[in-house]
């Protein structure tokens, strides 16, 4: 079992969501600097945030993992649509593209390209959570 403390609170005019494991630290006239991203309905989906105040703060999983993972995830994508054209390539040069090899191209490459995407996306989740650890530290040591 577990528990996913969700916290909403504004800044100024703009609602912010802070979603987690831990409750966040977070009290009426506290000082706080948010990095996240908006949902379609306008709040702020919190990716890392300190409260000032407090000297407390979270940040989502480390960005080297998601980085990481996602490159991964991308190389085996790359590796499935290169051997894919390379297959291709190869028939078209012999002149000979049977069902068969057009069968075996499209399995590559439906098989690579979910891959593929997995892993962009996974890498820019990490890039993304990098740049708000900078940006939240860059902040709050200004205001130290």
């Amino acid at each position: 079992m577990s528990t996913t403390f969700i916290t909403t609170f504004s800044i100024g005019e703009r609602q912010v969501r802070i979603v987690g494991d831990d409750p966040p630290v977070v009290n009426p006239g506290d000082q706080m600097v948010v990095t996240g991203e908006l949902d379609r309905s306008g709040v702020v989906e919190a990716i890392c945030y300190v409260n000032v105040t407090r000297g407390a703060g979270h940040a989502q999983e480390g960005p080297l993992l998601w980085k990481t993972g996602g490159f991964v995830v991308l190389a085996i994508g790359v590796v499935g649509v290169g051997i894919a054209l390379f297959y291709l390539g190869a028939c078209l040069m012999v002149g000979k593209l049977a069902s068969d090899d057009a069968l075996l191209i499209a399995m590559l490459v439906a098989f690579g390209l979910p891959f593929y995407l997995v892993g962009r996306w996974m890498m820019r989740k990490g890039q993304r959570i990098a740049r708000a650890i900078r940006m939240i530290h860059a902040a709050s040591t200004r205001r130290t």
